[in-house]
């Protein structure tokens, strides 16, 4: 494919194409005979990929535990006692389906490398 010659919407064409095909930029570039190097560059500048960049995250005054989750505190008058607490619990929802659920009382550490271990 001659990409030095592709218009805009051209471009936009491949890259629906590319976002319905479900596979990496490398394996669609060399299946579909793009220069991988071109296809990222203007994907990234394209109106396909807004949204999608990795910017500064969010503002928060929550502390950060190192993990790459955001502390959270919860109000006591929310949860009320430990028996509520315990049948109280959190849902963490993953790629492809997965769904830990946790009571509140495991510590968020633990959370953390379940979480981790379910997306490997």
């Amino acid at each position: 494919m001659s990409v030095s010659r592709l218009s805009p919407a051209e471009w936009d064409a491949v890259f629906v194409r590319y976002l319905a095909s479900g596979q990496t930029q490398r394996t669609f570039c060399s299946t579909n005979d793009v220069p991988y190097d071109a296809f990222r560059v203007r994907y990234r500048k394209s109106e396909r990929f807004a949204g999608k960049r990795r910017g500064a995250p969010a503002a928060t005054n929550a502390p950060r535990t190192g993990t790459g989750f955001v502390a959270v505190r919860s109000r006591p008058s929310a949860v009320g006692s430990v028996a509520a607490a315990a049948a109280t619990a959190v849902t963490i929802r993953i790629e492809g389906g997965v769904a830990i659920e946790c009571p509140l009382l495991i510590g968020i550490e633990t959370i953390a490398s379940l979480a981790r271990e379910a997306t490997r």
